[in-house]
């Protein structure tokens, strides 16, 4: 469905044909579209093999807001164009990593064997291998206890006052820390009792926190 250049959704397009299109577009696997749209494997594959004609307008509006796109431009009322310079879908969609899997991840991001439950859609445009996770126990008083945090991947990191990050507190060992400054200075506070802060200048950023959301429905 998308060339090299541009491909245009005509009107009327098949949905199945429209589905398939976009998920080899960003590169999806059929499991990673029930993954990251909640819906059983089922129902993505009846719509796929174009045995469901008359789907739910819960399913349709589930996929259009994965994709970031209107019901007519998924339903082919609307054309889509697809190119692989512009993404028709602003925004990024990231992994959810399981907290025991971040070293991994952080290591090979596209080709670890990492366990991402599933994918999440942001409206902000991340840089290339961020990711979201869910908040650790130890975090629960500052974001909540269902709290997914999407992270965006410092490549060349510079601290921020007052920003979240993910630190790498010891080898394959990772925790969350609020940046402070004090003139040229810079300190790490952890996010919950005793709340020490510490010298910032040996430790490891991987990522900041750009997002929290809550999602009861990630396991």
């Amino acid at each position: 469905m998308v060339s090299s250049e541009k491909s245009e959704a005509p009107l009327e397009f098949p949905l199945g044909l429209m589905i398939r299109g976009l998920m080899e577009h960003f590169r999806m696997s059929e499991a990673d579209l029930c993954r990251g749209v909640g819906l059983p494997q089922t129902t993505i594959n009846r719509l796929l093999t174009g045995q469901t004609s008359d789907p739910r307008i819960s399913t349709l509006m589930a996929l259009a807001q994965f994709f970031n796109i209107s019901l007519d431009q998924l339903t082919g009322r609307e054309k889509l164009i697809l190119s692989l310079s512009y993404n028709q879908t602003q925004g990024s969609t990231v992994p959810v990593v399981a907290w025991k899997d971040l070293q991994i991840w952080l290591t090979h991001p596209n080709g670890g064997d990492y366990n991402s439950v599933r994918f999440l859609k942001t409206e902000k445009t991340l840089s290339k291998g961020s990711f979201a996770v869910r908040t650790p126990v130890a975090c629960e008083p500052v974001f909540g206890k269902d709290s997914i945090l999407i992270m965006e991947r410092l490549h060349d990191p510079e601290p921020l006052e007052g920003q979240m990050v993910l630190v790498e507190i010891s080898a394959g060992q990772y925790g969350l820390r609020q940046i402070l400054q004090e003139g040229a200075t810079y300190y790490l506070k952890r996010l919950f009792a005793p709340f020490d802060v510490i010298p910032a200048h040996k430790s490891v950023f991987h990522a900041c926190v750009i997002e929290a959301r809550t999602d009861r429905f990630i396991a």
